[in-house]
C-alpha cells in the first residue's frame, strides 16, 4: 500500500513540478474492465515526442536537479502489482500519467 501511495504522489509532484503556477492538475480514479485506473492530468505545454519516449528510464531527466528515478520506481511500482504505467501527452495541450492496476474481482464495487 505505501508503495502505491508514494507512487501516486510522484506523478502528483511530477505533474506540478513540470507546470506553470497557473497549470490545473486533475487526479481521476475509476474502474473499468476489472482495473482500476488512476490518472494524474494536467493543463501544462505536453511534452515532446522525443522526450517522452525516454521518460521512466532510469536516469533521465530534463530538470537540472533530480535523479531522473521517479517514473521509472512507478513503473515499477505498476508493474510489481501486475499494473502498467502510461503516458500520453499533447505538446501545447497537457499530459496524463495514466496507472492501471487490476482488481481482484468484486472489489470495485465493495470498495
Amino acid at each position: 500500500r505505501d508503495t502505491l501511495v508514494g507512487a501516486l504522489l510522484n506523478l502528483i509532484e511530477n505533474a506540478l513540478q513540470a507546470g506553470t503556477p497557473q497549470v490545473r492538475l486533475k487526479v481521476h480514479l475509476y474502474a473499468r474492465d476489472n482495473t482500476l485506473r488512476l490518472c494524474v492530468s494536467d493543463s501544462g505545454s505536453g511534452i515532446e515526442p522525443k522526450v517522452l519516449e525516454r521518460l521512466g528510464e532510469p536516469f533521465f531527466t530534463t530538470r537540472a536537479t533530480g535523479t531522473g528515478l521517479g517514473l521509472a520506481v512507478v513503473n515499477a511500482v505498476a508493474r510489481a502489482h501486475q499494473g502498467q504505467l502510461l503516458l500520453h501527452s499533447r505538446p501545447g495541450r497537457g499530459t496524463c500519467a495514466l496507472l492501471s492496476l487490476p482488481l481482484i474481482p468484486g472489489e470495485a464495487q465493495e470498495n
